[in-house]
């Protein structure tokens, strides 16, 4: 038998996977309720409409997104791994959550949600991963000590997100390790040409 936790995880795969399909409009809690295995009357013990239903699936998923990125960090021995672990995280849920992601940006204005919020909550986040592997860099000796770590950690997600945002934007489901590891090349050595004495 499933606990009360296990099931609410259920709907909330479900509710993710009837929102990928439908959208938030098109989707019913008949749809949601089939595709989890339960009854319609199980989802109201959970959840009280179809809205909550959306925001918990959508910090569900963000949750499940963060576990995966810090275990990525945590896994990665260098500066470069623990970011390629980053990409490859952020690449496979974009292949598992794409609709979701789009259903959510289409249709934020139906769903009673700060969602402004929500995505500087998830910039912050981000920033906070991008710092900690930085400021690991410093004590290691890697970067310099008087790096300013929370802009150099702004700078590195702008810059990677900007050279992945091709690949996505044409619909590849991959990100590109070669542009990555130019990407790190680039702003580990810096634009300047290097003077010897």
């Amino acid at each position: 038998m499933v606990n009360s936790n296990g099931k609410s995880e259920i709907i909330l795969k479900a509710a993710l996977n009837a929102y990928s399909k439908k959208g938030y409009h098109d989707t019913r809690m008949e749809n949601i309720a089939k595709i989890a295995g339960v009854g319609k009357g199980t989802l109201y013990e959970y959840f009280s409409n179809k809205e909550e239903l959306f925001r918990e699936a959508l910090e569900y998923a963000t949750r499940i997104y963060f576990e995966d990125i810090s275990k990525a960090v945590e896994e990665g021995a260098s500066v470069e791994e623990k970011i390629l672990g980053i990409l490859k995280v952020e690449c496979n849920t974009k292949k598992k959550y794409d609709n979701f992601a789009f259903t959510f940006l289409r249709e934020s204005a139906n769903v009673e949600m700060d969602f402004k919020k929500f995505i500087y909550r998830i910039r912050e986040i981000k920033i906070d991963l991008y710092s900690r592997i930085i400021k690991n860099a410093v004590v290691e000796g890697v970067y310099c000590e008087d790096l300013d770590v929370d802009l150099a950690a702004t700078i590195l997600m702008g810059a990677l997100n900007q050279v992945q945002f091709k690949n996505f934007y044409h619909g590849l489901n991959d990100f590109s390790i070669d542009d990555t590891r130019n990407t790190l090349k680039i702003l580990d050595h810096g634009f300047k040409k290097k003077q010897f004495s």
